[in-house]
């Protein structure tokens, strides 16, 4: 019996004792994605105020390393915010595939109808939360290009800053075209 459209459970096996379970597992990925969310929207606050702060103090003590070393930051808080989305997105898909089948898509839709209402919407989010990253990195490189001497370290750092960046761009197409891949 395979109906996930109406409130019974597809499983007609399904006890009481089971639909507790799994309803259980459901509220704790559910605490998950909210956490991560949490932090999604941390690391990005992180992302606006730190290079604010860096660029000033950069620019004000012309300090082209101080500069160039926000770019690496960047690439870490990055790789971090990717992890959490994609831990998010495969929380999602899990309770799509798992759990609401077996309690049915009445009971429980939300992540069918969230998959399929708001892809547009999630393209630009994610796209433009990465671009965050990428863009305060360029404009920390630029203002250190800007008050630069050129010296061993300074393009060494400018090196690493601009590897960086690249690593970044690579990180967000990636994390976008898997998204893509998996449904």
């Amino acid at each position: 019996m395979k109906t996930s459209e109406t409130s019974e459970p597809l499983d007609e096996k399904t006890s009481s004792e089971d639909t507790s379970v799994i309803l259980a597992e459901y509220n704790n990925l559910r605490a998950e994605l909210l956490k991560r969310i949490e932090i999604k929207h941390q690391i990005t606050s992180l992302a606006l105020i730190a290079p604010g702060t860096i660029i000033a103090v950069g620019l004000q003590t012309k300090n082209a390393f101080l500069l160039f070393s926000y770019p690496l930051l960047a690439c870490f808080l990055s790789g971090v915010w990717i992890a959490n989305t994609r831990a998010y997105h495969e929380i999602g898909i899990y309770i799509r595939k798992y759990i609401e089948p077996k309690l049915g898509r009445t009971n429980l839709g939300w992540q069918h109808f969230h998959h399929t209402s708001s892809l547009p919407f999630r393209l630009v989010g994610v796209l433009s939360s990465g671009a965050i990253f990428i863009f305060t990195e360029l404009l920390a490189l630029l203002a250190g290009v800007t008050i630069t001497s050129f010296s061993k370290v300074e393009i060494v750092l400018l090196i690493f800053a601009i590897l960086s960046i690249l690593l970044n761009i690579i990180m967000v197409i990636q994390l976008e075209t898997r998204r893509g891949k998996i449904k």
